[in-house]
């Protein structure tokens, strides 16, 4: 089913097409933010119950967009946030007039937005219903409520500052961006909104405190960490810590720090993976767990991946170790995303050299992706599957049925069960969303154009397409138009892409 739809959108991957209705419930659109290629940046998109579609994205000149006019902006990195109906019919759009970015994107059932991102200074916020606001200066990051008819009903800021100690040592001396916080992952279970942070310094909110390498007595850098925390999701208030990972004490030669820090939330239980190196530690509200991977005298690691359950047994992390490596400095290591399904957690991301999930250590020695399923009560790897050529994980969509992972390779997908593959595709992918298993959406950057993908995964359509045999199925040319037998060349049928003589 899912693999018939999203093979469909897989080759429209490969144009760039106006919103239109393809009559196999999948819809594709495009706009334009961006008057040059070079100004593009990140693109992000989130998926509602109610079918409806949410992209972000950064726009350099005026643009229409459904009911809203956005005026073109006069500080560069400015973001727009659209909204498309479940038919792929623009909605309308809210701006962000500033430098602000948009890293975290999730939608509610019944239509609700919540946009989290960075900024700097003051930044005007107007909804689609023309109503203005502003994220004041002095703020890192925020989180905004938007109505599915596009008012922005709230929002909460959030701030890091220096610690007090490090700070009075006059050992100190950060730059402009050492300090910073930065949401970077939302999650919605039951009524709180999950949000998972990269920061420096303290974050007094939270409880969060910072991490610091003592440079041989001389002098204090800001290290990174990373932490989660929950909220309500109906007035933005209650924000407390759930996780927050860090390095272990001060580190005067290597700066140990986590690489990654993802998480899943099931029965209101919550989940994180760890992927780092050398001596860290997780704070929850049950106290500290300690992580630790190897290292050796040359500043070679071990990154290694630890499950950490926030389910107040305060139980052991589990562990999973790979080989000391001498991987060069931008090697990435990482879990762009977690999903969960009926007590297994599939996690998708980058790596380097050795695979800590799999018994098999032999290093790739490049970057690739790879996607595997956890059991999250015992911690077993139920399967794993990698990349053996370089290639960036980006995204992936989950359902009861298969795993579709996006990566700079195209799209591969896997037997969610069994992580079997079933069918690998050549299409692009920024970021993907689902909702359960009624909806799915890819977001891409092409160019100037922001292109969106949805196929519409119902019973109905998917018996419509079952009780289809690939003779009698309908055809569509390129463009997603019906075509009649009378039509040569290309056409999509059954699936399947093929030559009509």
């Amino acid at each position: 089913m899912k693999k018939f739809l999203l093979s469909l959108v897989a080759l429209a991957a490969t144009m760039s097409l106006s919103a239109q209705e393809i009559k196999t419930g999948g819809w594709n659109a495009t706009f334009t933010p961006v008057e040059k290629a070079e100004d593009m940046g990140a693109v992000h998109v989130a998926q509602a119950g109610d079918g409806s579609v949410y992209v972000s994205s950064i726009y350099s000149q005026a643009l229409t967009f459904g009911s809203t006019n956005v005026a073109a902006p006069e500080i560069s990195g400015s973001r727009v946030i659209v909204k498309y109906n479940e038919k792929g019919e623009a909605q309308w759009a809210v701006s962000l007039h500033g430098a602000a970015s948009v890293t975290a994107m999730v939608a509610d059932e019944d239509g609700t937005l919540y946009a989290a991102g960075a900024y700097q200074d003051e930044v005007a916020i107007k909804g689609a219903d023309g109503a203005e606001s502003t994220l004041a200066a002095g703020g890192m990051g925020f989180i905004l409520k938007i109505a599915a008819d596009g008012k922005v009903a709230l929002q909460k800021t959030f701030t890091s500052v220096a610690n007090a100690d490090i700070e009075a040592s006059f050992a100190y001396f950060p730059e402009d961006g050492d300090i910073y916080f930065t949401p970077t992952i939302l999650k919605i279970s039951g009524d709180k909104l999950y949000v998972g942070a990269n920061y420096t310094g303290d974050v007094a909110e939270l409880g969060w405190k910072g991490a610091y390498v003592d440079v041989f007595g001389l002098m204090y850098m800001d290290n990174r960490s990373k932490g989660i925390f929950s909220l309500s999701k109906s007035d933005l208030a209650g924000a407390a810590n759930v996780a927050y990972a860090q390095v272990k004490g001060s580190v005067s030669e290597d700066q140990h720090f986590p690489d990654a820090f993802n998480f899943v939330v099931e029965n209101g239980k919550v989940y994180t993976f760890l992927y780092g190196f050398g001596n860290l530690v997780v704070t929850t509200a049950d106290g500290e767990q300690s992580v630790q991977f190897s290292t050796d005298d040359e500043g070679n690691n071990e990154h290694g991946i630890a499950l950490v359950k926030v389910d107040g047994s305060n139980a052991e992390p589990t562990l999973f170790h790979a080989a000391i490596s001498d991987a060069p400095l931008g090697a990435t290591y990482s879990i762009a995303d977690a999903e969960v399904l009926d007590g297994v957690a599939i996690i998708g991301g980058t790596f380097y050299g050795d695979f800590p999930l799999t018994e098999d250590k032999e290093s790739n020695e490049f970057d690739a992706a790879y996607v595997a399923a956890i059991d999250l009560s015992t911690g077993a790897v139920k399967w794993n599957r990698k990349k053996d050529e370089a290639s960036v994980g980006n995204c992936m969509v989950v359902t009861g049925e298969e795993v579709h992972a996006i990566t700079t390779l195209g799209m591969t997908a896997f037997k969610t069960a069994t992580g079997d593959v079933t069918e690998e595709v050549t299409m692009k992918g920024d970021d993907a969303a689902a909702y359960g298993d009624a909806y799915a959406a890819v977001v891409y950057a092409d160019g100037v154009a922001v292109s969106v993908m949805t196929p519409e995964m119902n019973i109905t359509s998917v018996q419509a397409i079952k009780a289809t045999s690939s003779v009698d199925a309908p055809a569509f040319n390129l463009a997603g138009q019906a075509v009649g037998a009378d039509y040569k060349g290309i056409v999509i049928k059954g699936g399947k892409k093929i030559l009509q003589k």
